[in-house]
């Protein structure tokens, strides 16, 4: 955009593939091997590159991290973001109209492995950290 007068415009599309809430990581894993290998293959590849689209891909986590760092380069004034997305849970958190049938708030706190995440954890854990400094350097 420079050419055209703008030197501080970064114009950027991306794509990303989400899958539904409580998808098993093992799964969501193997999807995403299989994307990349698709996005790296000749034929994608040179589709891509044929319509200036650099192919770029990330882990899940990666891909979390870098729509928080999206998010805050909005002019919105505030971000949320949500602990469950930023420490990997896979598990559908607050599902309303639900008490008994599904545990809403009594659902600890995961990984994307399934392991627990506990409060004082959070400083310390890999996605939380990478989606605070997405945003942080975004800001």
């Amino acid at each position: 955009m420079s050419e055209l007068g703008y030197p501080n415009v970064n114009v950027r599309q991306w794509f990303g593939i989400v899958g539904p809430a409580g998808m098993p990581a093992e799964v969501a894993k193997k999807l995403n091997a299989e994307f990349i290998k698709a996005a790296h293959s000749e034929e994608v590849s040179h589709m891509l590159t044929s319509q200036a689209t650099e192919v770029f891909t990330s882990s899940p986590e990666e891909f979390t991290a870098a729509l928080y760092g999206y998010l805050a380069r909005t002019p919105a004034l505030l971000v949320g973001v949500s602990l469950a997305e930023a420490a990997g849970e896979r598990r559908p958190q607050n599902m309303p109209g639900t008490v008994d049938e599904y545990p809403n708030w009594r659902i600890p706190l995961s990984d994307s492995e399934g392991g627990p995440v506990l409060l004082e954890d959070l400083p310390a854990h890999a996605g939380v950290a990478s989606v605070i400094s997405r945003i942080r350097g975004s800001r």
